[in-house]
């Protein structure tokens, strides 16, 4: 959605991304959170997750505006660094030490670590600041972390 090669092909690629990056921020937060918690869909929670980080990714503003706009004390939404995708690698699976990065498959928690990896990247030390400060935010992702796929 957000490809730098796409857009960058179109005169103004950059504004045209930024354009949209913020009609989606603010019209459309809504609807996103609500497929994050509400959806009993892996693969849903998994685009909206994918979305959201390469919203983030797009520029350091749209990090902060992403930051101001989304309710990080969603109800469920720290919970989503504990989804497992049935037929995700983990450490715990017998198939792991033989797992290439080809067969793996992209769980919620691999989506939701991307997304906060992405906020503490976005080279903002204010925002970064503010992450930290949010208690349920990063902890989670130190939880299950020798279950993880290296990926």
């Amino acid at each position: 959605l957000l490809d730098d090669q796409v857009m960058s092909a179109h005169a103004g690629g950059k504004h045209v991304r930024q354009a949209l990056a913020r009609r989606l921020l603010r019209g459309k937060m809504r609807v996103l959170q609500g497929s994050l918690v509400s959806s009993n869909s892996p693969r849903r929670q998994i685009a909206a997750l994918t979305l959201l980080e390469s919203l983030v990714r797009s520029s350091r503003s749209m990090a902060r505006e992403f930051f101001h706009a989304f309710d990080f004390k969603l109800k469920g939404f720290a919970a989503l660094a504990q989804v497992r995708k049935k037929g995700a690698l983990t450490r715990l699976t017998p198939s792991f030490q033989r797992a290439d990065a080809s067969s793996y498959r992209e769980d919620v928690r691999y989506r939701y670590v991307r997304l906060c990896v992405a906020l503490l990247r976005s080279g903002d030390s204010e925002l970064v600041r503010d992450l930290l400060q949010i208690k349920d935010l990063l902890p989670p992702l130190f939880q299950h972390l020798r279950q993880d796929h290296v990926s």
